[in-house]
C-alpha cells in the first residue's frame, strides 16, 4: 500500500488550515477582534475531513457473503456470476481475482 499519496493529502490539508488560520487571525488584529466563528468553523471541518479520511484509508470496503444473491430477480438476470466461487459479483467489484 502506498502511504506517499495519503501522506501528501494529509499534510495539503494542514497546511490549507493552518494558512487560513493564520490569515484570519491576522484580519482579526487589524479589526480588534479574538477568536471568531469561522477560525473554529475552520478547524472543525478540517478535523473532520482529516478523520474520515484516515478512516476510509484505513478500513477494507466490506465483503458479500458467501450464497449472496439479489432479491430482485430483475437485478439477478443484470449481475454477472463468478464462475470460481459460483456467486453473483457484486457491481463495480474486484471479485476472485486471480
Amino acid at each position: 500500500m502506498s502511504w506517499l499519496s495519503p501522506l501528501l493529502t494529509i499534510a495539503a490539508s494542514l497546511f490549507l488550515c493552518l494558512t487560513s488560520i493564520k490569515c484570519e487571525s491576522a484580519l482579526s488584529e487589524a479589526n480588534g477582534a479574538s477568536y471568531s466563528t469561522s477560525t473554529s468553523l475552520t478547524l472543525f471541518l478540517t478535523f473532520a475531513s482529516l478523520f474520515f479520511f484516515v478512516l476510509a484509508k484505513l478500513s477494507g470496503p466490506g465483503f458479500l457473503p458467501r450464497g449472496w444473491r439479489p432479491a430482485d430477480l430483475r437485478e439477478r438476470a443484470a449481475l454477472e456470476r463468478c464462475p470460481w466461487c459460483d456467486g453473483y459479483k457484486a457491481p463495480r467489484a474486484h471479485h476472485c481475482t486471480r
